[in-house]
């Protein structure tokens, strides 16, 4: 997200894998920051996944951006 952003800002090209097919689990910091909070909280925790729970494609979030009227 992050490039995406920077190359819409800086009016630049960005070099997409894959057509974009890849499939990532974003997640805000605050949900992350909380998770951890718990986690300070719990005890005897083994294994520990901290995700949104739903994939979104860098071409899905490009097609997005481009709805927008953001260029990329």
């Amino acid at each position: 997200i992050y490039r995406l952003i920077q190359a819409a800002k800086s009016n630049s090209q960005i070099t997409v894998i894959n057509n974009g097919a890849g499939i990532r689990d974003y997640i805000h910091i605050d949900d992350v920051v909380w998770s951890y909070e718990q986690i300070l909280t719990l005890r005897e925790v083994h294994v520990l996944n901290i995700a949104s729970g739903q994939g979104v494609s860098t071409r899905a979030l490009i097609e997005y951006m481009q709805g927008r009227d953001i260029l990329l």
